[in-house]
């Protein structure tokens, strides 16, 4: 290689520069780093010196004056300001030392704010650096603390040449130690690399016999180390390649027959992907089956209580962002526990399907029930606009969505159309059953913006449709809310009443309308609490059925009534006792054994016990309460029907079941005077019972024409206030005394 294509390798060659600028970048950041100290030092001292200046004059100044005109601030004062004749000092300040607060300036104020420990300080006077010291009394050798301003003209000037002294030096000792590092890069790495690349260019085209191009040296540092590295690569190489030669022929062999394997593999892989798509297929049906069974009933196919409250929730919100009203609906079927009891299960369940199609049928087309569209990519429901949503929370209990109407009348118009759609005759069995709907309205925002608020409020409003005699519809409203607490508080305490004995059996008397003598007493359920005072039974009795309470409680007032009349009958009165049962009591076998119990304890004979029902419990033929009915009519217990005439009034149901007495309703006989209609009714009901064998007793008599009416027309038995009013074992006692009962 020629030294003229050296020098051109040598300034061409991209690892010198590198090497070069790193190495010039290094110096300058070593000297800069080694020549900053010396910047600020050089500033120090400079302004050290003019300080130093100041002071030297400032004490030539002061050896003119005697020791006791050092003390005397007028004599300091004209010397200072002769100082103030230099451009170098442009203000001066004098106070007394320890008292900063007697100081004096004159030109320029410095800064009084130095002390012993900050005696120095710079900073700028219209933009020109300025410099503040402090000249200690000790010092001065007055009592005075002394303050200078000084100005710093010529500063930067003194700076700035110094930088140009100090970068030249910096750059020509750079640049020389750059000069020579390239030189040694050039004589001892950059001619052995450019030597180790030729080769390697030329042995890189040569194949087969790439050993061919190794490099002889005898450097015993790195780069030899990595000159023998390369011989030994392309000796390896060469042996390497006549390797590869030989095994070219296996490897074709090889890649043919992998190329068979790998297109039997792709059409394994592809059964499988359609395996996969056929399983996938499968799941996404299994994840719809899944989702319909979470958030669908299974009997009814209407949205379950999960999915009917996410409904009410998407309502809440589509009503919080449009500013439009919406309804819930809470419907109950009447009765329905009944029903279900009497004809089965299975009817039950027929009754809830033909309920469930009414009312999706009886909401219009474009707010029917929610539809069951799915997207077969995801396998979820797809949301439909804000339709109506009618669904299934449990039992009996529908719910009714209403996402937007109008005005309030919107909701009166659906619920009616509902109530409609249900009080239509069902077919169950090839029977005709008849079901009554009662339904519970809130109204958002109005009644609230939460799903449990409204609910609530839906439930509350149902509770009080089901009080004033169910089949109808009612909106919430706060007096509702009231109401049920008041119905709760009354729960709360009956649960409670009868283990402190504050409930109370009274006795009302049943004479013979002929003679007037006492032949029954029916045993009348009373209750007075600490806290709400007397209870009428018609606000509690409805409780204790609803609650199951009334089972405990019927079983204590048939054990007093039997007791009560078993002491009558020792005392020479051998009357019946007559207790209210209600359709509560007559749901398990538990019933006839609480009868059975009351009798042997009282040892009251079964013919003097009189239990009494009413028509609603002989509804269907194949009720439980029949079969218990006809078991204690075996034991010799008595049946009468409460209230005849109020009810399904039914000759069928008299012919059916072995009933001995019918009580006529006080509502009837008390309008016998003034209401003709009442009186051919009673009239009627007196010859029905006497044409059936049926003994007839009349509720409500209240005065003497009351009797003489059901004495003329030949009534059996009567008992009302004319006779007696309701009162206690004791109280009855005391009246048993009196010759004419009254």
């Amino acid at each position: 290689m020629s030294n003229d294509n050296n020098k051109n390798k040598f300034l061409f060659c991209r690892v010198c520069w590198k090497v070069a600028l790193a190495t010039f970048i290094a110096i300058i950041l070593a000297e800069a780093i080694i020549l900053i100290p010396s910047y600020h030092n050089y500033s120090r001292d400079w302004q050290n010196n003019r300080q130093g200046q100041v002071l030297s004059a400032a004490k030539g100044i002061f050896s003119s004056l005697d020791q006791k005109d050092l003390t005397q601030f007028v004599a300091l004062e004209e010397c200072l300001d002769k100082l103030l004749e230099s451009q170098i000092i442009l203000g001066w300040g004098v106070s007394p030392a320890g008292n900063s607060e007697q100081s004096h300036y004159s030109g320029s104020k410095p800064d009084s704010q130095l002390d012993n420990k900050v005696r120095t300080k710079q900073t700028l006077l219209n933009g020109k650096p300025v410099l503040d010291f402090l000249w200690l009394s000790s010092q001065s050798r007055t009592p005075f603390n002394i303050y200078f301003r000084l100005s710093l003209d010529g500063l930067n000037e003194a700076l700035s040449d110094f930088l140009w002294r100090i970068g030249g030096l910096v750059a020509i000792i750079s640049l020389f130690a750059t000069v020579v590092t390239m030189l040694v890069l050039n004589w001892h790495v950059l001619n052995p690399i450019l030597r180790l690349r030729n080769n390697l260019q030329r042995a890189g085209n040569e194949v087969e016999t790439p050993q061919a191009f190794t490099i002889e040296s005898t450097r015993h540092d790195e780069l030899g180390d990595v000159i023998s590295a390369f011989n030994d690569m392309l000796i390896r190489t060469g042996e390497n390649v006549q390797t590869i030669r030989a095994n070219e022929k296996e490897l074709q062999s090889a890649r043919d027959n992998l190329e068979v394997r790998v297109q039997e593999r792709t059409d394994a892989l592809r059964e499988e992907i359609l395996e996969r798509q056929e399983v996938e297929k499968r799941l996404r049906r299994n994840e719809r089956n899944l989702y319909k069974i979470a958030n669908y009933d299974e009997l009814t196919s209407l949205p379950n209580r999960l999915l009917g409250l996410d409904r009410l929730r998407y309502a809440l919100e589509h009503s919080k962002r449009s500013n439009v009203s919406g309804a819930l609906m809470f419907i109950d079927l009447d009765n329905f526990k009944e029903i279900n009891d009497t004809m089965g299960h299975g009817m039950g369940d027929e009754l809830l399907m033909q309920t469930a199609q009414r009312l999706s049928s009886a909401l219009r087309k474009q707010d029917s029930v929610t539809y069951l569209d799915f997207d077969d990519t995801v396998g979820h429901e797809v949301p439909e606009r804000n339709e109506d949503i009618v669904a299934r929370i449990g039992g009996d209990e529908f719910m009714v969505i209403l996402p937007q109407i109008r005005q309030e009348d919107d909701a009166a118009v659906v619920a009616a159309r509902l109530s409609e759609a249900c009080a239509r005759p069902f077919c169950l069995n090839n029977h005709e059953v008849f079901v009554t709907a009662s339904i519970g309205i809130s109204i958002f925002p109005r009644d609230g913006l939460e799903p449990q608020e409204l609910m609530m409020c839906a439930d509350t409003a149902l509770y009080l449709v089901k009080d004033i005699g169910r089949n109808g519809y009612r909106f919430f409203s706060a007096e509702m809310n009231s109401k049920l607490v008041e119905r709760m508080e009354v729960e709360s305490q009956l649960r409670y009443a009868l283990d402190n004995q504050e409930l109370e059996v009274v006795y009302q008397p049943v004479v013979d309308v002929e003679t007037q003598q006492l032949v029954a007493v029916e045993a009348l359920l009373r209750w007075e609490n600490e806290q709400l005072g007397k209870i009428t039974p018609d606000r509690f009795i409805p409780i204790a059925e609803g609650t199951g309470l009334i089972i405990p409680i019927g079983e204590w007032v048939l054990e007093q009534a039997c007791s009560a009349a078993m002491k009558l009958d020792k005392l020479g009165y051998p009357i019946r006792a007559a207790v209210n049962v209600s359709t509560r009591q007559f749901r398990g076998a538990h019933f006839i054994e609480s009868v059975s119990k009351a009798l042997e304890k009282s040892g009251l004979p079964a013919d003097r016990l009189e239990l009494e029902i009413t028509e609603s419990l002989l509804v269907d033929e194949q009720s439980e309460p029949v079969e218990i009915i006809n078991l204690l009519r075996e034991r010799g217990v008595r049946f009468s029907i409460d209230d005849f005439g109020t009810g399904y009034s039914a000759l069928s149901y008299l012919r059916r079941f072995a009933v001995n007495t019918l009580k006529i309703d006080r509502s009837f006989v008390s309008g016998v005077i003034e209401s003709e209609q009442d009186a051919s009714l009673t009239r009627t009901i007196i010859a029905m019972a006497k044409n059936l064998g049926l003994e007839i007793i009349a509720e409500g008599v209240e005065d003497k024409q009351h009797h003489e009416f059901l004495k003329l027309h030949d009534c059996d038995f009567a008992q009302g206030y004319y006779f007696g009013k309701p009162m206690s074992l004791a109280e009855f006692l005391e009246t048993l005394h009196i010759p004419k009962v009254i």
